[in-house]
C-alpha cells in the first residue's frame, strides 16, 4: 500500500514527522478546527498541558520537572541508569529468579546492585546488548523447550470443523485486531493435530489463544449467508464451549502472572463477550487484560533488539487495542476510565504503515483517545459541579473537534469506504450517539414536566436522535454477506443497532417529546420505519445470541407506541438495498466467499431467513426480502416486567 500523505493531523500524531505539511484550499474555520484538534491531541501525547483549553476539560494540578533541567544531549550515564531502574520489567519475565514487579527501589535491584561489587572486575556486556525480558514466541530450534497441551482433541471441534473456524478467524477478526503471528499459529495449530509440544519459551498459554481463535471464528459463522455454515454454527455449540475451555485456563493468570499469550488470549475472550452483549463479564475481563499488560510491562517502548517486526507490531496491536475497547466499554458502561495514557511510551503506529489493519488501529487509537476526553468534559465527578447547559456546551465543541478529525480521517485513508472505515464509521455513530444519550434523557424528563429546556441541551437531544437515524439506516444498508471483515465485526454492530434503536424508542415513545423537537430532528413516521427496520435485524439474528432475541422482543413491544393512528409498518417494499463492495483486488476473500449467495428457488424453507439484510444487492428473483411480521402487542405486566422508558 502506497505512503498517505501525512494532514496537520497526521503530523501531530508522527513524531518522526521530519516536514510539515498540510491540505491545499483549507478553509480558515478548518485551520482553527484543526488547530484545536492538534493541541488536544498534544495532551494525551504529553505536549501541553490541559489547562491551556478555555472549555470544561477535567485536569490535575500536578507537579511538573522544571523547564531549567538538562536536556537529553546534557545528561550524563547516571540519567540513563536511572531510566534501567525506573523501567521495570519490560513486556515479559519467564525467569523464576527475577521478581515479575519491579522498579528503582525494587528489592532485586538492590540485591542485584550488591552483588555486582563482587564482581566488578568482570566485563560487562554492552548496554545495548540488555535484554529486557521480551516475549519470544517460540522458534524452531527451541522445541526442546516446549511442553505439550493439557487439552484432549476430544474436546474440540472436529479437525474439518476447527479448520473452518480457524480460517474464518484469520480472514475476518484478525484483521480488526492483529494481535497474533499468523505464520506462528497456523504452525503450532498444526503440531497441536499432530501431538506435537505447542506450549512455552514465553507463550505459555498458546491453547488458550487457540480456543478463542475457534470460539471467535465460530461466532462469526452464526451471521455467515450461507445457510448450511450458518445453521451449524447456531446448532453445534462450539463457540461457548470453547469459551467455557479458555476460561478454565484463565482461572491461574492471578497467580502465575502471565504473558504475551495471556493477555491475547484474554483480549480475545473480551471481543467474545462483547459481542455476545455479556457486557458486565466483558468489562470484567478487560480489566484483566489490561492489568497483565501493565504487570509485563506491555505499556513500554519496546527495546528488544532481537525483537522481529512481526512481534512488535503484534504487541503494539495488543496495547492500543486494549485502550481503544477500554475507552469504548468505559463510555457505555458509564465507569472510570482504567488506563494512565500519560504513562505510556509505546510508539504508535505510523498512519502509512503497511496493512491496512495496523492504520485502522492506528485511527481508532485517535479516535479513542479524542472521545475518552469528550467523555470526562461531561461525565467526569471533576464536573459534579457544572451545569447540564456547561456540560451540553463541553460536549459541543467535543464533537466539533472529533467531527473535524472524521473530515480529516476521510480525506487521509484510502480505505473510507471498504470493511475498516465502514466499521470506524460505525464506531464513530456509535460513540457519538452514547455521549449526547444523557441529555436526551433529560430532555425528555424535563419535556414531560413542560419545563423550560434550554437550547444547548435541545440540541444535544436532537444531536442523539440525528445520529441514532443515521446509525441504524447504515447497518440496515450493511454488505456483511459480501466481506469477512464485516461478517466478523457484525456482532459488535448488532451492539451499535441496540444503542440506537433505545435511543430512538426513549424519544419515539413520547408524544411530548416529539412535538418539542419536531423542527430540530426526524419525524414520528421517519422514526417507525428505522425502528422497523431494526427489529428485522434483531429478528434475523435472534437465534444466535440470545440478547437479540431480548432486543427483538422489546423493540417489538414498544414499537406501537411509536407509530401513530393510521401508521401502518413500513413494508419490505420501501426498504433501501445494500450498496455493494468492490473486492475486485482481493482474490483471497472473492475465493473465501465463492458460492456463498444462493438463489431463492434453491431454498426449502423460506421461513429460516426472515428479515436478512445482511446479503449484497442482487437481480429481484435472487433477493430474499426482509419479513414484515404483525406486529405484537403489548402485554397487561409489560411494565411491572420491563419498568417506564423514563426509567430505563
Amino acid at each position: 500500500m502506497g505512503a498517505v500523505p501525512a494532514s496537520p493531523l497526521a503530523k501531530a500524531l508522527q513524531l518522526s514527522a521530519k516536514t510539515p505539511r498540510t491540505f491545499e484550499r483549507t478553509s480558515t474555520a478548518e485551520h482553527l478546527q484543526i488547530a484545536a484538534l492538534e493541541a488536544k491531541l498534544q495532551v494525551y501525547e504529553g505536549h501541553k498541558a490541559k489547562n491551556d483549553y478555555d472549555y470544561l476539560s477535567v485536569s490535575e494540578s500536578i507537579p511538573k520537572i522544571g523547564e531549567d533541567a538538562p536536556s537529553k544531549a546534557a545528561a550524563d550515564d547516571d540519567d540513563d541508569e536511572m531510566a534501567d531502574l525506573l523501567r521495570g520489567v519490560n513486556h515479559l519475565n519467564i525467569d523464576g529468579k527475577v521478581p515479575e514487579f519491579y522498579g528503582g527501589s525494587s528489592a532485586h535491584a538492590i540485591v542485584e546492585a550488591v552483588d555486582a561489587d563482587d564482581r566488578d572486575d568482570e566485563p560487562r556486556p554492552p548496554q545495548s546488548d540488555k535484554r529486557f525480558h521480551a516475549p519470544e514466541l517460540w522458534k524452531a530450534n527451541n522445541l526442546d523447550e516446549l511442553t505439550r497441551a493439557k487439552v484432549k482433541k476430544s474436546d474440540l471441534p472436529p479437525r474439518e470443523l476447527a479448520d473452518r473456524y480457524n480460517a474464518r478467524f484469520i480472514q475476518g477478526t484478525h484483521l480488526i485486531l492483529p494481535l497474533i503471528d499468523v505464520e506462528s499459529y497456523l504452525d503450532r495449530y498444526k503440531d497441536f493435530w499432530d501431538m506435537k509440544p505447542t506450549e512455552g519459551k514465553g507463550y505459555h498459554m498458546w491453547t488458550a489463544v487457540m480456543y478463542m481463535v475457534i470460539a471467535l471464528g465460530h461466532q462469526a459463522c452464526t451471521v455467515d449467508p450461507d445457510p448450511a455454515i450458518r445453521q451449524q454454527a447456531l446448532a453445534d455449540g462450539w463457540g461457548n464451549r470453547c469459551f467455557e475451555l479458555a476460561k478454565l485456563t484463565f482461572s491461574n493468570v492471578p497467580f502465575a502472572g502471565g504473558d504475551m499469550s495471556a493477555v491475547n488470549s484474554m483480549l480475545f475472550a473480551f471481543l467474545w463477550l462483547y459481542n455476545q452483549q455479556r457486557l458486565h463479564e466483558a468489562y470484567a475481563m478487560l480489566g484483566s487484560v489490561f492489568r497483565v499488560g501493565y504487570a509485563i510491562g506491555l505499556h513500554r517502548e519496546i527495546m528488544d533488539a532481537k525483537a522481529t517486526a512481526g512481534e512488535m507490531n503484534g504487541w503494539m496491536s495488543s496495547w492500543w487495542s486494549i485502550v481503544r475497547y477500554e475507552i469504548e466499554l468505559s463510555c457505555l458502561m458509564g465507569r472510570p476510565f482504567g488506563l494512565q495514557l500519560k504513562e505510556v511510551d509505546l510508539s504508535q503506529f505510523p498512519i502509512n504503515v503497511t496493512g491496512t489493519q495496523h492504520q485502522y488501529l492506528e485511527y481508532m487509537r485517535q479516535f479513542s483517545y479524542l472521545s475518552l476526553d469528550a467523555y470526562e468534559s461531561v461525565y467526569s465527578l471533576a464536573n459534579r459541579k457544572s451545569s447540564a447547559v456547561e456540560r451540553a456546551v463541553a460536549l459541543s465543541k467535543s464533537d466539533r473537534i472529533i467531527c473535524a478529525w472524521y473530515d480529516r480521517f476521510k480525506q487521509t485513508a484510502s480505505w473510507v469506504d471498504e470493511a475498516h472505515g465502514r466499521i470506524l464509521h460505525l464506531t464513530y455513530l456509535n460513540m457519538r450517539i452514547l455521549l449526547y444519550r444523557v441529555f436526551l434523557m433529560l430532555f425528555v424528563k424535563q419535556a414531560k414536566r413542560a419545563s423550560q429546556i434550554k437550547d444547548p441541551v435541545l440540541n444535544s437531544a436532537a444531536k442523539c436522535v440525528t445520529l441514532s437515524m443515521s446509525a441504524i439506516k447504515t447497518i440496515a444498508t450493511l454488505p456483511v454477506g459480501t466481506n469477512a471483515i464485516l461478517q466478523a465485526a457484525y456482532h459488535q454492530v448488532l451492539g451499535y443497532l441496540w444503542n440506537a434503536t433505545v435511543t430512538l424508542l426513549l424519544f419515539g415513545t413520547d408524544t411530548v417529546a416529539l412535538e418539542r423537537l419536531a423542527d430540530r430532528t426526524a419525524s414520528r413516521q421517519e422514526i417507525a420505519e428505522m425502528l422497523a427496520k431494526a427489529m428485522d435485524i434483531f429478528t434475523a439474528h435472534q437465534e444466535g445470541v440470545a440478547f437479540f432475541e431480548t432486543a427483538a422482543r422489546i423493540t417489538t413491544k414498544l414499537f406501537p407506541k411509536v407509530v401513530s393512528d393510521g401508521l401502518r409498518r413500513p413494508s419490505a417494499a420501501n426498504q433501501s438495498e445494500s450498496p455493494q463492495t468492490d473486492f475486485s483486488s482481493t482474490p483471497e476473500i472473492q475465493d473465501f466467499f465463492g458460492g456463498l449467495t444462493y438463489y431463492i428457488e434453491d431454498l426449502t424453507n423460506l421461513s429460516d431467513f426472515q428479515g436478512m439484510f445482511v446479503y449484497p444487492s442482487f437481480r429481484a428473483d435472487m433477493v430474499i426480502t426482509p419479513a414484515s411480521e404483525p406486529v405484537q402487542q403489548l402485554e397487561p405486566n409489560y411494565w411491572a416486567e420491563y419498568g417506564q422508558p423514563d426509567a430505563t
